[in-house]
């Protein structure tokens, strides 16, 4: 029982907790625009998109305290009456802040001028902030990359393709790997599941690898290693024995 009224105070916790967001976003849509992005916060077509997302926050919060208040009362009209709820609360609440938010600028003068660069969409400074923007995201997947074909699992999936005489005798020696090592690895308790590529190159050419593991008692099993070369040939798996390997 305990466990019930747990989960149902936090349900509407995290639901009215997006409702005060939502209200917070509509009265101050400038704060979604940071004065470092990309949009000029002061535009009104910004700010109607900053509003839209408050009505979403507003909605969502309160289609989550709805839903669990009707499962518990009406189960077989929970979707029908949540949606119903939400949506007249929002509508409600919107139009409640509207009003409270149109008296300060019915009390200002009507002929007063606008402000400057108001109309303006982007941020004055938006080019710099999209360069910054660019290079911190590069930046970040640069060093996951990294992180990423650092990992045992790649390390050991190139040790295999070195170790390969096909492979070897394709692209000749040395064979290299590239920088860039993309795919994921899922975790389930104790064991991993993972499906990665990369690229190897050599005096001859280079070759794409894909690679499926999975990792048991700290061991990592291939189930597919293969190779795809660039002179267009099939895919050749580098599990299976190869000419001239024991």
């Amino acid at each position: 029982m305990r466990g019930v009224v747990g989960t149902i105070l936090l349900i509407v916790g995290v639901g009215l907790a997006f409702v005060a967001v939502g209200v917070w976003l509509y009265r101050n849509p400038t704060k979604l625009t940071p004065s470092w992005g990309l949009l000029n916060p002061e535009n009104p077509k910004v700010q109607e998109l900053a509003r839209f997302y408050a009505i979403f926050f507003m909605f969502a919060g309160l289609m989550a305290c709805s839903s669990i208040i009707v499962q518990r009362t009406i189960p077989s009209l929970t979707v029908i009456l949540s949606f119903a709820i939400a949506a007249g609360g929002t509508w409600l609440i919107r139009r409640r802040l509207r009003d409270q938010l149109a008296e300060p600028a019915g009390a200002s003068d009507p002929g007063a001028a606008p402000v400057a660069g108001s109309e303006r969409l982007f941020n004055r400074h938006w080019k710099r902030n999209l360069a910054i923007l660019t290079v911190a995201t590069a930046s970040l997947t640069l060093t996951l990359n990294i992180w990423f074909g650092e990992s045992d699992l790649c390390k050991l999936a190139f040790a295999n393709v070195q170790a390969s005489a096909l492979v070897r005798e394709r692209l000749g020696a040395p064979v290299q790997r590239s920088l860039f090592t993309s795919g994921t690895i899922e975790i389930a308790g104790s064991s991993r599941h993972a499906d990665i590529e990369f690229t190897v190159s050599g005096p001859k050419g280079k070759a794409d690898v894909s690679a499926v593991a999975r990792k048991s008692a700290d061991v990592w099993k291939f189930d597919v290693l293969d190779a795809k070369f660039s002179d267009g040939t099939e895919r050749v798996s580098l599990l299976a024995p190869q000419p001239n390997e024991p």
